[in-house]
């Protein structure tokens, strides 16, 4: 922190310095590119929203980076991507390509700007970017090309064969699984019940007479005729 007394600084720690000379653009000369970019604060421009750079002189939807200028253009080469039309045929102000995949590959771009979709048959829209070089001045950035998707970028729709099937499976799964464990439960209880039966009989003591409710099957009659006349025979 400068010393109180140091005139060429201010603030509550005396840590801005008072000269603005940081926030002029060596080029025009205007503090932070114009009021309308930003502000010079504590020695350094604040930029406005869209824009950035040291002295605010860049605008990231201002002039070359303004994507609602190229709507018409990519529209018209989106449509006619089949028949070959060419960038200069839909009157487009730069290069503009159909990306031969079904995307841009954007790690190849280095700066590059992405548009808000435009619209496109019903739920779908057509997806572009805005590939350019950063000068860093008040120029604004050079626009190189224009890339667009070859294909639309579209909801993935729902397969309700894939969802039905999945229920379906679901429920199957559940009750095998429900089975199964009815399955084990009920033999662990059998093997429980019959392990009880056997300890029961061992420790059983039964009683090896007969019973007194046991009769004989065959009864003995004696004639007492027959004895006396087998007696004087």
């Amino acid at each position: 922190p400068k010393q109180p007394t140091d005139p060429q600084y201010t603030g509550d720690d005396c840590g801005c310095p008072v000269s603005k000379a940081d926030c002029i653009h060596p080029t025009t000369g205007l503090e932070c590119s114009g009021p309308s970019n930003g502000e010079c604060i504590c020695g350094a421009c604040s930029c406005k929203q869209d824009h950035y750079g040291e002295f605010c002189d860049i605008c990231q939807d201002c002039g070359p980076l303004n994507c609602t200028m190229y709507t018409d253009c990519v529209e018209c080469m989106f449509k006619g991507k089949e028949d070959g039309k060419t960038w200069r045929e839909c009157n487009c102000d730069v290069e503009t390509i159909i990306s031969s995949d079904e995307r841009v590959d954007t790690s190849k771009l280095g700066r590059h700007k992405q548009c808000t979709p435009i619209p496109w048959n019903e739920n779908c829209d057509i997806i572009f970017y805005l590939h350019y070089d950063d000068k860093g001045t008040t120029n604004q950035p050079d626009l190189k090309q224009i890339l667009i998707d070859r294909e639309p970028d579209c909801p993935t729709q729902p397969n309700i064969i894939a969802i039905v099937a999945g229920v379906i499976g679901g429920i199957l799964g559940v009750g095998i699984l429900l089975l199964i464990i009815w399955k084990i439960f009920t033999s662990i209880m059998d093997k429980r019940e019959y392990t009880k039966f056997l300890e029961e009989r061992s420790k059983a003591k039964w009683n090896t007479g007969l019973s007194p409710l046991y009769k004989e099957p065959m009864t003995k009659y004696v004639n007492p005729l027959y004895t006396a006349a087998a007696s004087r025979i």
